[in-house]
């Protein structure tokens, strides 16, 4: 059997399900597969939004998702120093938040199918041929928003490298009185066994999420950051993961009757690896922009779209690399940079405190260190929008 739509969007996440939204309510027929037999589920994400990832959605508290306000993200060095990122947000329940959003761009026309896995893609003249266990799907426009691992990215060659990320759960009661993991506050412990990545610590009101993002046994260190926060792995009650992108260049976005969106065009935050707001923020773009092409007949118009998302960090090569930098540092330079700004925001730049520190023990590499460090302030500080 054979089925023909204006526009097939691969993946059912928040990319998709906002870039189908935008070009149902334009009037158009759209599609969206998903491979999961239920849209959300498995969660591979740590379920954190920002209040400026809500106003992209559209919504305000309450919300049925939004299971605990906080006050922002704070950054914990191995000596226990920290720096503050207060930025108003939200723990959710994605699989729900995701639901959401599906049900959303239903209402507004959108067929949504799930246990449709993609089996192969075939460019046409006029448009798409997406092959599934189930049947054919011909489409004239194709959105290419199935993740880090996106058939319509691989097709491509846009495949990002990814860095593999691991989440326990544990009840909120079994870790009642543990040093620290309760409070307000986004928990994200920078420490040199998670070269490349972090370990995180999110309370969720009724449950507690531990997590980390690490190239090398991400199951051993996880397990053992959870020991030294006084956490039993054994006693976790889920188990949670999946491949983050870990860009080092920006990708390839916009293809002939093609576009890709979230995570499957690289949009997650360079330094904190969130993907929520990129991915809904580049859904609406790509479903605008493609809108507008079927509107005007004119294919063409799908190159204006690295265009309209351009001031998203993972567009800038500079963006990508500092992050880099920055994780590859070992404790001495982190736990320096922890002394430097203890309990100030990231927004303040103690002179007197980097002057103790440095001229105690003048360093060129921990010179090197704070030089990235200032850098990762100051890209923050442009691109906080987006940060998660």
């Amino acid at each position: 059997m054979q089925e023909v739509w204006d526009v097939i969007v691969v993946g059912g996440g928040p990319a998709g399900s906002f870039a189908a939204r935008k070009i149902a309510e334009a009037g158009y027929s759209v599609l969206v597969v998903d491979r999961k037999k239920v849209i959300g589920e498995p969660n591979h994400c740590g379920e954190g939004i920002s209040i400026n990832c809500l106003a992209e959605v559209g919504v305000r508290p309450p919300q049925p998702w939004i299971l605990r306000e906080v006050k922002g993200g704070r950054l914990i060095f191995p000596n226990g120093t920290t720096i503050y990122f207060p930025k108003k947000g939200y723990c959710i329940d994605r699989p729900s938040f995701d639901r959401f959003l599906a049900d959303r761009a239903a209402k507004a026309g959108a067929e949504v199918r799930t246990s449709t896995t993609v089996k192969w893609i075939r460019g046409e003249r006029s448009g798409w041929v997406v092959m599934t266990e189930r049947c054919e799907f011909r489409g004239r426009y194709l959105v290419g928003a199935g993740g880090a691992l996106c058939p319509v990215a691989g097709y491509f060659g846009q495949r990002s490298p990814v860095l593999p990320a691991l989440q326990y759960k544990f009840k909120a009661v079994s870790v009642t009185g543990v040093t620290g993991v309760c409070d307000d506050w986004l928990q994200f412990h920078h420490h040199e066994e998670f070269k490349g990545g972090y370990a995180w610590v999110f309370h969720r009101g009724k449950e507690l999420s531990v997590g980390a993002g690490s190239p090398q046994d991400i199951k051993k260190r996880l397990e053992r950051f959870c020991r030294r926060a006084g956490l039993n792995p054994d006693e976790r009650t889920k188990t949670e993961g999946g491949p983050i992108p870990f860009l080092k260049r920006p990708l390839q976005i916009a293809f002939p009757r093609a576009l890709l969106a979230g995570d499957a065009g690289g949009f997650t935050y360079p330094f904190t690896k969130g993907g929520v707001h990129g991915a809904v923020w580049s859904g609406r773009i790509a479903g605008e922009v493609i809108a507008e092409a079927l509107k005007k007949g004119d294919s063409y118009l799908l190159s204006e779209y690295p265009h309209r998302v351009r001031i998203y960090p993972c567009r800038n090569p500079l963006h990508l690399m500092i992050p880099q930098a920055f994780f590859g540092f070992d404790n001495r330079i982190i736990n320096t940079i922890g002394r430097i700004m203890d309990g100030k925001n990231y927004t303040e730049i103690p002179v007197g405190r980097f002057l103790r520190y440095f001229l105690a023990k003048p360093s060129p590499r921990i010179l090197w260190g704070i030089a990235i460090g200032f850098l990762v302030q100051r890209f923050y500080h442009h691109s906080e929008q987006f940060a998660w």
